[in-house]
């Protein structure tokens, strides 16, 4: 989806869910918003991380920090929570996956997935120490 259909989706989201679900929108000087992140936690098996749901940034303010602040700002606060470890899922013909690299993100495993009828590869990426990116 572009991110004018994720926005519309995802658009009703508060700024805070819940102590184990956290969002986060980015925006302009004069209130626009450009970018949103949801994140909560994972725990599959047995392991107690952060998962990102969704890191959405409009694609005119790409590659001007907004990302990386949202990104941020989720390490952050799941950090604080005594988590030390996110994980996020990008389709691989999708670029963002470049962002997860640029940033740290370490490539970890792939799945296969339905979207909207058809396979498509999904890359997990990770980070296993949230210090590393809340110091950027």
């Amino acid at each position: 989806p572009t991110y004018i259909q994720r926005e519309t989706m995802w658009g009703d989201i508060p700024s805070s869910l819940s102590s184990d679900r956290v969002t986060y929108e980015a925006k302009t000087k004069i209130g626009q918003v450009i970018g949103f992140v949801c994140a909560g936690l994972d725990c599959a098996a047995g392991v107690r991380r952060a998962e990102i749901h969704v890191l959405q940034v409009a694609p005119s303010y790409q590659r001007q920090g907004a990302g990386r602040q949202l990104l941020k700002s989720v390490a952050s606060e799941f950090w604080k929570q005594g988590i030390s470890a996110l994980l996020t899922w990008v389709l691989a013909a999708c670029p963002s996956r470049f962002f997860c690299e640029a940033l740290g993100g370490e490539y970890l495993w792939q799945q296969e997935t339905e979207i909207g009828g058809e396979y498509q590869v999904e890359l997990a990426y990770g980070w296993k120490n949230l210090e590393c990116l809340i110091r950027e």
